[in-house]
């Protein structure tokens, strides 16, 4: 299945957001059954770039987890919310780990989903941790 990189990387973002959830209840995450069902399509099926993103955001997770802390300034780790943690986690495991793509377009990408899914000024903290980070 080939979807534009802006869908890929919605997905991939929500999955990332169930990933967390699930995992701060202390429940299992089934990767597969989570991107099928976001792609509604067979795993084999769904797009590469959807599940490269979300396998190395798992795979180093708690490097990247890390590097989010590390760089938080008058903050903690737990203070910050769900949603900009799958923003971050997301935007970091693709520049890092899946590659090939500017930085500025990854910070783009995750300016305009915390102004579309998260607090109004969030965006401004995304930019800044990103921007230090990447």
């Amino acid at each position: 299945m080939v979807i534009s990189r802006h869908k890929s990387n919605l997905i991939s973002f929500f999955c990332i957001y169930d990933f967390l959830v699930l995992q701060e209840i202390g429940y299992e995450f089934d990767i597969k059954h989570n991107i099928e069902s976001l792609c509604k399509n067979n795993y084999e099926n769904c797009d590469t770039h959807i599940k490269e993103c979300v396998l190395m955001t798992i795979k180093n997770f708690d490097e990247i987890k890390s590097i989010i802390t590390a760089n938080l300034v008058n903050w903690t780790y737990k203070r910050v919310s769900l949603i900009n943690k799958a923003i971050l986690f997301l935007s970091i495991a693709e520049y890092k780990y899946v590659g090939n793509i500017d930085k500025a377009i990854v910070i783009d990408n995750a300016v305009n989903f915390a102004k579309k899914y998260s607090d109004p000024d969030d965006y401004k903290f995304i930019n800044g941790l990103l921007d230090k980070v990447l």
